[in-house]
């Protein structure tokens, strides 16, 4: 995208405000005089005109992105820009209904900015827009913050993460309510985009229509306490606040044309024109500095947060002032025990339980009669067991746990009341380190490798999106995998084979931090697509889908362990399998993590023959665009017996 500065023309400055001003002299003259020059100065081809109305120029011939309706005034000005400009200049001229809201200087406020910064227009009416001002706050907005909200491995439409944009007013909490609360105003404006969904819409249909354009897409406006609630409280899912280094005329065009597109549709793509496009449309248009995603043909919303660290803003100092955190009730919960120490930890669960037996008062654990024992850790038991309550109602989708959770408020909302006031900060300690500083969300990989049976060869492969057991996180669920699209083929003996393909692949270690009921949840994984069927022969590829269910625990904070039933459909000869796996994950630092993993599956046509796979891999490095891994890779089968793989891959990431 060009450098689109609002203070850019194409005819001299000079000789543009001599003939508005002359023109100006006779008010029937002035929109008239006002298209001549726009048309002499070919303003329709203007690369910020066109980015106002969601122009594509990527085709033949310039297209809205939005859809056509009340968003243009002219019935082809979806797709002509000056048709839609001439329009625009005969509108705001236009007399002054009875309600303003429907005037064209009130319905498109950045179209106007246009008009005055670009063509230097001074006389344009003067009119109140209540709508509008009430929107943006009656001028109280004082900048923006770009929110990244972490994605869910249960739910297709958040596997990518989700983005929203916040105004900020001139008020806002500090001390206590910060902390709790997270910066900022709740009553501020937000701004979401998503797809128009019918209710309870299977997953299934939504990935496949996502992909392909099955549906409309809008932009919806709450204040912020709304969406904070639904994605925190309810879908249980930390935020992470980009704010935004924005100039005041750079901020009036944001808040201007996000008025302008709200309500608006676009047709919706679930990895191209989605949030993460949408949001950068706008950020670009106010900075004048395109979000590119790294060259990528799809976005993802984490791309968006790579690309605005590396941006400054127009006063030299970058673009991205600030980064706060908002913890789902989960992780602020899981941190918050790991803060406790042992005695605190035994002191929560006595609590916990005693407050959710039926047949007895409840009766706080003796840790809290203990002489020595400060307010401040008695505080920090309590305060983790309100975060506890918390994590129950944010997962509590059925009402299951109504009765349990009445008993857990009555006894720990009264016992922190006993105690003095004060957030001890329990549960915001954890992993600070926003989403933008792992590993970047494409790969490509080159692999050495040295097979027992067939030789040396390169692996080379290339995963579109996001991440594997070996990935540098950061903001995200640890011991966790997910990939779309990804491809590799084999180099051996001259020739080229495909060797798998992972249309989906899905793995979600949960470990267990403490002995609470209600904080288990399950592993498991999921993936379909194709793969070579046997270690011991390149090429020979079969469809194949595969599931696995089981429980997981951490003897370390940077450790996993679990196992698996597994169930296995393919085209192969032993088409439908069973067993289980084992594995562990764990992390040393940021540069060396490491991971095995042992399969057993047995036809079940013939409980004889199991196959025996084994898996190490090693990654060495912490750099957000490259690393060294080494692999190995076991298999045992009664027809090809046993075959060995080691292998030494570069991986880079993008």
């Amino acid at each position: 995208m060009k450098d689109q500065s609002l203070k850019s023309t194409r005819l001299p400055v000079f000789l543009l405000v001599f003939c508005v001003v002359f023109a100006s002299q006779s008010s029937d003259a002035a929109p008239s005089s006002l298209k001549r020059i726009v048309q002499l100065n070919d303003n329709a081809s203007d690369p910020l005109w066109l980015s106002l109305l969601q122009y594509d120029v990527s085709r033949a011939s310039p297209r809205s992105d939005v859809l056509p309706g009340d968003f243009f005034l002219t019935a082809n000005g979806h797709q002509d820009p000056l048709a839609e400009l001439l329009a625009f200049i005969d509108a705001v001229y236009a007399t002054i209904p009875d309600d303003p809201n429907t005037h064209a200087i009130c319905r498109f406020p950045a179209r106007v900015l246009y008009l005055r910064r670009v063509l230097d227009v001074k006389d344009l009416p003067k009119l109140s827009c209540p709508d509008y001002d009430a929107w943006s706050g009656y001028g109280r907005i004082t900048g923006a913050t770009l929110i990244f909200a972490s994605g869910s491995l249960g739910d297709p439409a958040t596997f990518y993460g989700h983005i929203l944009l916040k105004f900020t007013s001139n008020a806002t909490f500090s001390g206590i309510a910060a902390r709790q609360m997270g910066r900022g105003n709740l009553l501020d404006t937000s701004l979401n985009y998503g797809a128009v969904l019918p209710e309870n819409e299977n997953a299934v249909v939504y990935v496949v229509k996502g992909l392909f354009g099955g549906y409309s897409s809008t932009y919806t406006s709450v204040k912020y306490y709304e969406q904070r609630g639904d994605y925190v409280q309810s879908q249980d899912r930390d935020l992470w606040e980009y704010e935004l280094n924005l100039a005041p005329d750079q901020l009036d065009l944001l808040v201007a044309s996000s008025w302008e597109l709200y309500h608006q549709e676009n047709t919706y793509y679930f990895l191209s024109a989605n949030c993460a496009y949408r949001f950068a449309e706008l950020v670009a248009l106010a900075t004048g500095q395109s979000i590119d995603f790294q060259g990528k043909p799809w976005s993802l919303p984490l791309d968006v947060f790579v690309d605005l660290t590396t941006m400054q803003g127009s006063n030299g100092q970058p673009l991205i002032a600030k980064i706060d955190r908002v913890h789902a009730p989960t992780t602020r919960f899981l941190d918050a025990y790991e803060a406790l120490d042992a005695e605190q930890q035994d002191a929560l669960e006595l609590s916990v339980r005693s407050a959710l037996d039926d047949n007895e008062p409840y009766a706080p654990a003796p840790y809290f009669g203990r002489p020595g024992i400060s307010d401040k850790d008695r505080a920090e038991v309590v305060e983790a067991a309100l975060l506890y309550i918390a994590m129950i109602r944010a997962q509590d989708e059925g009402g299951n746990a109504i009765k349990d959770l009445a008993n857990l408020d009555k006894a720990f909302l009264v016992q922190r009341v006993q105690l003095p006031a004060g957030d001890t900060g329990i549960g915001l300690s954890g992993d600070t380190r926003p989403p933008h500083e792992g590993h970047r969300t494409s790969t490509a990989q080159v692999t050495y490798l040295n097979n027992n049976r067939l030789g040396e060869g390169f692996e080379l492969r290339l995963r579109p999106v996001l991440t594997d057991f070996l990935s540098l996180s950061a903001g995200e669920a640890p011991f966790s995998e997910l990939s779309m699209g990804a491809l590799s083929f084999i180099l051996r003996d001259g020739k080229v084979r495909l060797q798998s393909f992972d249309a989906l692949r899905i793995t979600a270690i949960s470990t267990r931090k403490s002995g609470l009921p209600y904080e288990y949840r399950p592993s498991w994984r999921f993936l379909f697509g194709a793969e070579s069927e046997s270690l011991a022969k390149d090429g020979d590829v079969v469809a194949f889908v595969e599931g696995g269910y089981g429980h997981a625990f951490a003897p370390t904070k940077n450790t996993a362990i679990y196992g698996m039933f597994e169930g296995r459909l393919d085209t192969g000869r032993d088409n439908v399998r069973a067993g289980f796996s084992v594995g562990a994950i764990a992390r040393i630092d940021d540069r060396v993590q490491m991971m095995i993993s042992v399969f057993s599956l047995t036809p079940i046509q013939d409980y004889d023959r199991p196959t025996l796979q084994s898996e190490f891999a090693l990654r060495v490095g912490n750099r957000k665009d490259s690393d060294l891994r080494v692999i190995s890779r076991y298999e045992s089968d009664d027809i090809s017996g046993r075959t060995t793989e080691l292998g030494l891959t570069f991986s880079w990431h993008f």
